[in-house]
């Protein structure tokens, strides 16, 4: 056999292998290696060159939706399943993750739970080895350019045209998921696809995917993929979370969840934890320093290059919507429906632009704006991180019940800041020596919180943190976690971010110079991994490791109208990028806006929810300008 078109070897764990308890809100965006008993897959097929026309497979005769569109009463726990989508724990996850990689040798995997993270059950990602403390900081910070990946360029609409079908996919088998219940009736299989899909003929891997069928088949419209943010498990938020959308939308959808290459259960990126950079979440104090840290972070990556294959040099976001594209084709529908978070809306913008006419609907939900340059980075998402602490701090001088607000919240924090910067500060964790919790971890930690307006457990979380108890700040956030093999750790977000960025540092001036940049735009926050690791993660990459570079969204005239909802106070995607965003996108493209704080919004308002509802069932869209209220204050 031609070496050249070897598969690439099949990750140990089928889809769907997670065992034990329901997957709870802040659990399935978990990017660690699953592991589990071998399930059958389909046959693999040889995908067929993209150059044919863009007829997407046999159309199917859809019953016609009816406008009435039936939501469940609103009851506190589909509330908290907003978490279960998949979505935005996993950022936080990671830097819990990081804390509990202490030591040489891998753990087997922890389940926390706890007040920060007890809404979600976890959601956060499952934790695997360090090569001691000092990383917990860089982990954290490299963790965020998770959510930062970004859309494709656009093809002409010519080239739109000659998109192409990949021809050759056979139908998905199905197979009973095995960490689903036996009445489930969510079925797991594998879809494969060229490593590069200019070379349809060279190594494949193998996409998990999972399928939620619709609860009424007659009144059935189609598939709705559903990919969560942060290099996140699709698979498991549909194994794991029936109730990820309303029930109407459930009896009109299969949901359809993928875990995108280089997660999860398809070919995971996998590094040598000894070789994560010790210092990566610290600004180098030196010309020196920097040096090394570039080099450091160099040797990182060729590393993870190496631990993980061809892979690794095809993670950009244009790479995974061709993926879906094949999913799609390999289920014999013509158009598919969509709904993206956080990084997820910037692989429905790729999918956008390069398979226009096969798209029915799209929902792109806490936007990524892929102008972004690696100052707008910087600044932007630390003054959105100063948001959302500003939220905090009004909200504390204002509640009764807040511990911070006698002489000031934000004068309050400010000193518990100052003595984690002093190292006053120890956090102990189950199975993990203790390590210092110094500013960044913090900030850090405190930034994922807001992610969900948990305002009250955050105050009551900081007191003990003040008494140093912090391990609150890390309740939730090592949830189960599959395992690794001993000495690794799965680290898909700078491959990721990496290959849609180009964040360049053009010396030790020009990294001060984005430090500052930060802190001025972070006074009271300061340096966090939400705002840095879009920096740290992608030292010391050339131009040509980027594949798909920023560029505005360019949508073809083919393309249906997409429904874009954020937050007005994001801590993670500004609204303003939804704003950018759907101007680039011009009439192709409405707002909606959530008036209130957090990241993600279907399961936050019921007023988003149901526009969002009506939108994927009839294609309905709000009017132009329209927002939904805050819900009201804890």
């Amino acid at each position: 056999m031609d070496p050249r078109r070897r598969p690439l070897p099949r990750h140990r764990g089928g889809p769907g292998t997670r065992r034990g308890r329901p997957h709870l809100p802040r659990r399935h965006r978990g990017r660690g290696v699953h592991r589990a008993d071998r399930r059958p897959g389909p046959r693999r097929t040889r995908p067929a060159r993209l150059d044919e026309d863009d007829r997407g497979g046999p159309a199917r005769t859809r019953p016609q939706v009816r406008p009435g569109l039936e939501h469940p009463p609103r009851r506190a726990g589909l509330a908290a399943a907003r978490t279960l989508r998949g979505g935005h724990a996993a950022d936080r996850a990671l830097v819990c993750r990081a804390a509990r990689l202490v030591g040489a040798a891998a753990r087997p995997r922890t389940r926390q739970r706890g007040r920060l993270g007890r809404r979600t059950g976890g959601g956060v990602r499952r934790g695997h080895i360090a090569a001691g403390a000092t990383r917990i900081r860089g982990v954290a910070a490299g963790f965020l350019a998770a959510t930062l990946l970004g859309p494709l360029v656009a093809p002409a609409p010519a080239q739109a045209a000659r998109a192409a079908e990949p021809a050759g996919q056979r139908p998905v088998v199905w197979t009973p998921c095995a960490a689903a219940a036996a009445d489930d009736p969510v079925r797991c299989a594998t879809v494969t696809v060229p490593v590069d899909w200019a070379d349809p003929g060279g190594p494949t891997l193998d996409i998990a995917v999972a399928r939620r069928p619709a609860t009424a088949p007659d009144r059935r419209v189609g598939p709705l993929l559903y990919q969560p943010g942060a290099a996140a498990s699709g698979v498991d938020a549909v194994v794991h979370n029936p109730q990820l959308f309303s029930a109407g939308t459930t009896e009109r959808f299969d949901l359809i969840g993928v875990d995108p290459r280089g997660t999860g259960r398809s070919h995971p990126v996998l590094c040598d934890a000894a070789a994560y950079p010790a210092d990566a979440g610290t600004v180098p104090a030196t010309p020196a320093a920097y040096s090394r840290a570039v080099e450091a972070q160099k040797a990182f990556v060729a590393n993870c290059r190496a631990q993980t294959g061809p892979v690794f040099d095809h993670m950009d976001a244009r790479s995974v919507a061709r993926d879906l594209d094949a999913v799609r084709a390999a289920l014999g529908e013509r158009r598919l429906s969509y709904y993206g978070d956080s990084y997820g809306t910037l692989v429905g913008q790729a999918y956008a632009e390069l398979f226009p006419t096969r798209l029915r609907a799209a929902v792109w939900d806490s936007n990524m704006d892929h102008t972004t340059d690696v100052s707008r980075w910087v600044a932007e998402r630390s003054a959105a991180v100063e948001d959302s602490f500003q939220g905090f701090f009004s909200w504390c001088d204002r509640a009764p019940s807040c511990a911070q607000r006698a002489g000031g919240s934000a004068r309050w924090y400010d000193r518990l800041r100052g003595r984690a910067e002093r190292g006053e500060l120890t956090v102990t964790l189950p199975g993990t020596p203790p390590f210092a919790l110094d500013g960044y971890l913090l900030g850090t930690q405190v930034a994922f919180s807001f992610f969900q307006r948990r305002w009250p457990e955050l105050s009551r979380c900081l007191g003990e943190v003040d008494a140093n108890r912090p391990g609150c700040l890390f309740d939730g956030s090592a949830a189960e976690v599959p395992s690794v093999p001993p000495g690794k750790i799965h680290y898909p977000q700078s491959a990721s971010f990496c290959a849609d960025h180009r964040m360049p540092v053009r010396g030790f001036a020009d990294l001060v110079r984005l430090r500052e940049l930060a802190l001025a735009n972070a006074p009271h926050s300061r340096l966090t991994a939400l705002a840095w690791s879009g920096v740290t993660d992608c030292l010391g990459r050339q131009d040509d490791e980027v594949k798909n570079p920023q560029q505005p969204l360019r949508l073809d005239a083919r393309a249906p109208t997409i429904l874009l909802t954020n937050s007005r106070h994001d801590p993670s995607t500004p609204h303003g990028w939804a704003r950018k965003v759907s101007a680039q996108a011009g009439s192709r493209a409405r707002l909606l806006t959530y008036e209130g704080w957090g990241h993600g919004n279907y399961w936050v308002s019921g007023c988003i929810s149901e526009r969002v509802d009506r939108y994927l069932a009839t294609s309905a869209l709000p009017p132009r300008g329209a927002s939904c209220p805050a819900v009201p204050e804890p």
